[in-house]
C-alpha cells in the first residue's frame, strides 16, 4: 500500500486556507419560534399555527401559538406565517477550506458528509462541535483508496488484501467516521475493506468498483454507493455488457457508453425491471443508501451543470480557473477530455441514469441528496440537486426527507436530526413559503438555526458579505505572489 504524491484531497480540491475565523451569531440560552408552521417531513404535510420552544440545543415543546405561554427569557422569534422546516443536509461534499462549513450553515444546510477529508479536516469537525466555528456538522473521511494506478492524485492507493485489515482499524483510531472506496480496486481488496470494517464497525462507502458486483457490494456491508455507479450494470437486460459507470476513467465502460450513443447497444429495454427491483429490496434490507448526485453527472454529457448566479463571490483561485468552462459549457471536453462522440453516449448513459433513479425511487430504494460540486455555490447547490430529483418525478415530500430525515436514518441518528419533532436537535431554517408546495421556498431563507443557535437572515447576509472580502483578499494575494 502506498499514498500517491501530490496535494490533492477531493475532486475539486484547491490547496488553500483562508484561516479566518467568523464569530458565533449570539446563542440564547432558549427560543421561542411563534407564528410558524411547522413542516413535518415524516408524513410531509404542515402543522399550523405553531410554537416551537428550545432550550440549550434541543426542541422541547411544540404547541400552537395560542397556548405557548409567556417567553420566559427566551429570545423570541416571530415566524409572521412562515414555515420551519429541519436544516437540509447535503451528503456528498468536498469541504476545501473550513470556511466551507460555514457556507453550508448560512445557506441552510446544517450538517454535510465530506467525501475525502485529512488532519485539517478532522480539526475543522471537532472546531463545528465544539461551537469554536460556525458551521455544519461534518461527518468525513480520511483519504480516498483507489487501485494502482489511482484515477486521483493523492489517493492511497491498495494493491494487497493483507494491508487492508490495518487501514481501516487506523482510519477509525484517528478519528474518520467511514472509509471511502474509489473505482479502481479489485475485487479482493474491495471485499477485505468490507470485511475490516464489519470487523472493527467502521463504514465503508463511496465508488463500488468497476469490476465488483454492485450486489456484492451491498451484501458485504456497504453503506452507500455514490453517482449510481454500478447500478446499470446491475439492472442491464443484457448481462453480458460492461459496467457503463465512470466512462472518462475506464476503457470498457467508455466502449460501451460509444455503443449506447450509435445505438449499436440500444437503450430501449436496457434496464430489467426485475433485476432493479431485486437490487431495491436488497439496498433495503441490508441498509444501504444511493447518493445518485444527479447534477454533476451531466457534466460527462452535452449539457453541463449551468452556472449558478452570485457563487462566483466565494470561488479561490482553482475554482475561478473553471469557471469560463463551467459558464461556456465546456466541461466535458475540456476538464474530462471527451469527444463529440463520447459526449453523445453520455448523454443516453445519463438518460439511462435519470430512469433507473426514478424506478429505484418508486421501487423503496433509500436514497440520500448529494451533491459534489464546488463549494463556492455551497446550499445553493444542494437545493438545485433537490429539484432535480424533483424534475425526474420524486415527488417533493420524499425530496426533502432524502435531504433531512433518510440522512439522519443513515447517522445513526433518526429523532435527533432530520425533523421539528420534541426532543430533536434544534437544526432548523425559516422559509418564506410552503417547500412541500415548491421547493423553490428553499431559497427563501429568513433565518438558520444550527443546535440552538439562532442566524438571522440579515446576519446570515452580512456574514456572507465577510466571507465574500476574504475570499476576494486571498485570491488578491495569490495573484500576487504567482507574479
Amino acid at each position: 500500500m502506498k499514498a500517491s504524491r501530490g496535494n490533492a484531497v477531493g475532486k475539486w480540491v484547491s490547496a488553500f486556507g483562508l484561516g479566518v475565523l467568523l464569530t458565533t451569531s449570539a446563542a440564547a440560552d432558549s427560543l421561542l419560534f411563534t407564528n410558524v408552521h411547522v413542516v413535518d417531513v415524516r408524513t410531509g404535510s404542515i402543522l399550523k399555527d405553531r410554537a416551537v420552544r428550545v432550550e440549550g440545543e434541543r426542541i422541547t415543546a411544540i404547541t400552537p401559538t395560542a397556548s405557548a405561554g409567556e417567553p420566559d427569557g427566551a429570545m423570541v422569534v416571530e415566524g409572521n406565517g412562515g414555515y420551519l422546516a429541519p436544516g437540509l443536509m447535503d451528503m456528498h461534499v468536498h469541504l476545501q477550506v473550513r470556511e466551507h462549513a460555514t457556507m453550508n450553515l448560512l445557506r441552510g444546510v446544517t450538517t454535510v458528509r465530506n467525501m475525502w477529508g485529512n488532519p485539517e479536516t478532522l480539526a475543522w469537525k471537532a472546531a463545528v462541535e465544539e461551537g469554536t466555528l460556525p458551521g455544519a456538522r461534518i461527518v468525513t473521511s480520511g483519504a480516498l483508496v483507489d487501485g494502482e494506478p489511482p484515477i486521483w492524485e493523492g489517493s492511497v492507493v491498495m494493491t494487497d488484501p493483507a494491508d487492508a485489515d490495518a487501514f481501516v482499524l487506523g482510519q477509525k483510531r484517528a478519528g474518520y467516521d467511514f472509509v471511502k472506496v474509489y473505482s479502481r480496486l479489485e475485487p479482493p481488496i474491495f471485499k477485505a475493506l468490507l470485511d475490516a470494517g464489519q470487523k472493527y464497525g467502521m463504514e465503508i462507502s463511496g465508488h463500488v468498483a468497476q469490476d465488483v458486483p454492485l450486489l456484492d457490494a451491498i451484501a458485504g456491508g456497504m453503506r452507500t454507493s455514490e453517482h449510481l455507479i454500478g447500478v446499470l450494470h446491475a439492472i442491464a437486460a443484457d448481462r453480458s455488457l460492461a459496467n457503463p459507470g465512470l466512462s472518462p476513467y475506464d476503457e470498457r465502460a467508455k466502449e460501451l457508453v460509444l455503443k449506447l450513443g450509435t445505438g449499436e447497444v440500444p437503450s430501449e429495454g436496457f434496464i430489467d425491471q426485475q433485476r432493479l427491483q431485486t437490487v431495491a429490496a436488497s439496498a433495503r434490507s441490508e441498509g444501504h443508501w444511493f447518493v445518485p448526485t444527479t447534477r454533476v453527472m451531466r457534466n460527462f454529457s452535452t449539457s453541463p451543470v449551468p452556472h449558478i448566479e452570485g457563487s462566483e463571490r466565494f470561488m479561490g483561485p482553482m475554482e475561478k480557473g473553471l469557471l469560463p468552462l463551467i459558464k461556456d459549457g465546456t466541461m466535458g471536453k475540456t476538464f474530462f477530455k471527451l469527444t463529440d462522440e463520447h459526449q453523445k453516449g453520455e448523454d443516453v448513459h445519463q438518460q439511462l441514469r435519470r430512469q433507473a433513479i426514478l424506478a429505484l425511487y418508486e421501487a423503496g430504494a433509500p436514497m440520500l441528496v448529494g451533491t459534489d460540486s464546488l463549494q463556492a455555490a455551497a446550499g445553493m447547490v444542494t437545493i438545485d440537486e433537490m429539484e432535480s430529483l424533483q424534475a425526474l418525478g420524486i415527488p417533493n415530500d420524499a425530496v426533502l426527507r432524502a435531504a433531512t430525515l433518510e440522512p439522519a436514518r443513515y447517522l445513526g441518528r433518526e429523532g435527533e436530526l432530520g425533523e421539528v419533532r420534541e426532543g430533536a436537535i434544534a437544526d432548523l431554517i425559516l422559509l418564506g413559503s410552503n417547500p412541500l408546495k415548491d421547493l423553490a421556498a428553499l431559497n427563501e431563507l429568513k433565518g438558520v438555526v444550527k443546535a440552538g443557535v439562532w442566524y438571522s437572515g440579515t446576519e446570515i447576509g452580512a456574514k456572507l458579505d465577510e466571507m465574500e472580502a476574504v475570499f476576494a483578499a486571498f485570491t488578491a494575494e495569490k495573484e500576487v505572489h504567482s507574479e
